[in-house]
């Protein structure tokens, strides 16, 4: 997990998940009232009936533009993000159903793990840095809870594999290695001139899935005791080319630029009507 700043919704997509909100709230109301069990088959069926609109359609443009790398999934990153998920679980908390504050992207393992488990103490990687409550080994590949970190021990037990899915853990290891040959082959193509290749190592490096990976990095060479974790050579190469650490943000801020275009035009398709709102839109 990496920090992924969350991106603004056009007004019109906001006004639109706003009426859906009213609408759920509405309709849970009323199903309260009757003190019916399907409380949250209706809220279920309240989402799925719009998961594909204009306006959920806008919501997904814009977090699959915040995803890390090729769309990767905001808690692993191994697969490609398929699934809006919802921080604060849709049944158990239906007044943040449709909060965009509340909406990730997530691949299916993730998302069927998480399910409507929460804790308030979970980590949003749209609003903080996760390396900030969890740690990444270079050598195992595991994600582990920092010492201070109450919250990223939460974390890591609702979706347990982010921290030690076997895949998950090879796969960092795997990125780590890369991206070792990576900065040692960037370093000498900068010193060669060869700038049209150190361009493509970046990108490479950005792109790649377990960019997370890339960001524990480039934070542990700035911790103390970095030598120690990764070595006096990679060491030295981050320090001799400081911009690395702006490498993320700005591809991260390309692939929002390069969405907002889709995003203007869905959100000018989106329809707005007082009061009840109708499904098809």
């Amino acid at each position: 997990m990496r920090y992924l700043p969350r991106i603004p919704l056009p007004p019109r997509v906001l006004t639109a998940l706003g009426n859906y909100q009213g609408d759920l709230g509405a309709a849970v109301e009323a199903e309260l009232k009757k003190n019916a069990p399907e409380v949250a088959e209706r809220i279920e069926s309240f989402w799925k009936a719009r998961r594909s609109t204009t306006t959920l359609k806008a919501v997904e443009r814009a977090l699959r533009a915040m995803a890390s790398g090729l769309e990767r999934c905001m808690y692993c990153e191994d697969s490609r993000g398929c699934d809006i998920e919802h921080m604060y679980p849709k049944v158990p908390y239906p007044s943040k159903a449709f909060l965009w504050l509340n909406l990730l992207l997530v691949c299916a393992d993730c998302n069927r793990q998480k399910s409507d488990a929460f804790d308030e103490g979970i980590l949003d990687p749209t609003t903080e840095d996760p390396l900030d409550h969890i740690v990444l080994s270079f050598t195992t590949g595991r994600y582990a809870a920092r010492d201070d970190s109450p919250r990223g021990a939460a974390t890591l037990r609702i979706v347990r594999r982010v921290a030690s899915d076997q895949i998950l853990t090879q796969g960092r290891q795997l990125a780590v290695a890369k991206i070792r040959i990576f900065l040692r082959d960037f370093d000498a193509r900068q010193n060669e001139g060869r700038l049209e290749d150190a361009d493509n190592i970046r990108g490479a490096l950005v792109n790649e899935p377990f960019s997370a990976a890339f960001a524990a990095v480039l934070r542990a060479s700035r911790e103390p005791g970095a030598t120690d974790v990764l070595g006096e050579e990679l060491v030295d190469v981050v320090s001799r080319h400081p911009r690395m650490h702006r490498w993320l943000k700005e591809a991260d801020d390309a692939r929002t630029a390069a969405a907002m275009p889709e995003l203007a035009a869905l959100a000018r398709a989106v329809r707005i009507r007082r009061g009840l709102t109708k499904e098809s839109y």
